[in-house]
């Protein structure tokens, strides 16, 4: 999508410009008041009479054009790179992120066209824009249990949740949600942070209170491990074989066990924990980095739906021993990377999360850009849909 070919001309003078061509869209800002949608029609908008060549002209016509989904914006490079985006939030974020896409492969790189909504007016502060799919799940929330939120960010991203106990619960869940999926790959892009919307939904009518029968505290995890710990000084792995255990000889409801038995022993890679709860529901993860980790997500998982659950099994790698401080273990899949990197270029680095999240980068101009880099990447990727889940993020580990 993102590649460079030679113009044949040179952007070194001041292209023509189209009208419209210098602008400067508010960006969104906290708290948001008001959201303006417009219908899904789209308007393509050239912003500069410079011809292209044809691999260029073949991207802008067949890649951006094509999809046609406001806000857009095709940004282009001096030596015929580009870089483009539909589908963002706002006309700003828009520009910046093409600009920044562009950026990844040379300098000097302009807006050549955009794609609008019909209509388009600049946002006022306190304002948001939503793209037109967004914007058909806002304007239209009815039908679904209350208690609702929905976030949006500028570069596109966006969730809608429903059915929570608590305004609160689900503010929270709408932006953990949105959050995972906000761009996290363009070194230099400003942030653009998912923001709760003002969301018009029937008022609901708080249900008399009552006065909740006690809940006995969950058990500890009967068998747990050391948390990560910065610095990390040494790097446990193991081999592919993962060894399943059961922790409670407890009878399992045939739903429970036939999840137990289909999706999370068949799942299969280590570290991994099942979780029961009293009511027969249950929560496990596979492949997480280490088994504290693995033990602690499933009881969450778990405690979505039933607040008192108990461990009920682990797959563990064949070997297993308990971490001393400054160590970390690893899921087999980041393993195979991290003992074996190959012959990629340097400067590289390793971040991994106790969650399972992990990233490998190469051919960076230092150390320090390798390692923000891969911080950055693996962050992207760390479970945050799971409010009471303590935090696990992402460490640099000792790579050779």
């Amino acid at each position: 999508m993102f590649l460079s070919f030679a113009l044949a001309y040179s952007l070194a003078a001041e292209p023509p410009q189209m009208p419209g061509a210098t602008v400067t869209p508010v960006q969104f800002t906290e708290p948001v008041t008001e959201v303006a949608t417009y219908p899904p029609q789209a308007v393509y908008a050239p912003q500069s009479a410079l011809p292209l060549e044809a691999d260029t002209q073949a991207a802008l016509d067949n890649e951006f054009r094509a999809d046609a989904s406001y806000f857009g914006a095709f940004a282009v490079g001096k030596d015929g790179s580009w870089g483009w985006i539909v589908g963002a939030n706002s006309r700003a974020a828009a520009q910046e992120i093409a600009l920044a896409e562009c950026q990844r492969y040379t300098s000097g790189c302009l807006i050549y066209a955009e794609i609008l909504p019909e209509g388009d007016t600049e946002l006022a502060p306190g304002q948001a824009s939503l793209a037109a799919e967004p914007a058909g799940y806002f304007n239209s929330p009815e039908d679904r249990p209350a208690y609702m939120a929905f976030a949006a960010s500028e570069d596109g991203a966006y969730a809608m949740v429903w059915g929570h106990d608590s305004q609160q619960a689900a503010d929270q869940a709408a932006l953990a949600d949105c959050s995972n999926y906000a761009i996290s790959d363009l070194s230099g892009l400003r942030p653009m942070p998912c923001l709760l919307l003002p969301l018009s939904v029937p008022e609901t009518v708080a249900a008399e209170p009552t006065t909740p029968p006690p809940v006995a505290p969950a058990p500890e995890p009967p068998l747990s491990d050391r948390a990560f710990e910065p610095p990390v000084t040494e790097v446990l792995t193991y081999g592919s074989e993962g060894v399943f255990s059961t922790l409670s000889t407890d009878p399992l409801p045939a739903d429970t066990q036939v999840a137990l038995d289909t999706e999370f022993r068949n799942g299969g890679p280590y570290f991994g924990a099942f979780a029961v709860g009293d009511d027969g529901s249950w929560g496990w993860v596979v492949g997480a980095n280490g088994r504290l980790a693995a033990q602690q997500i499933a009881l969450e998982e778990c405690r979505r739906h039933t607040p008192v659950c108990t461990l009920h099994a682990e797959i563990l790698p064949e070997g297993y021993r308990p971490l001393d401080r400054g160590q970390v273990s690893m899921a087999f899949e980041p393993a195979g990377y991290f003992t074996d990197p190959g012959d990629r270029a340097p400067f590289r680095a390793f971040a991994i999360s106790e969650d399972g999240a992990y990233s490998m980068v190469w051919g960076y101009g230092s150390r320090a850009e390798a390692e923000a880099a891969a911080l950055r990447d693996c962050n992207g990727y760390v479970v945050n849909d799971l409010p009471d889940l303590r935090a696990m993020p992402c460490q640099i580990l000792p790579f050779k």
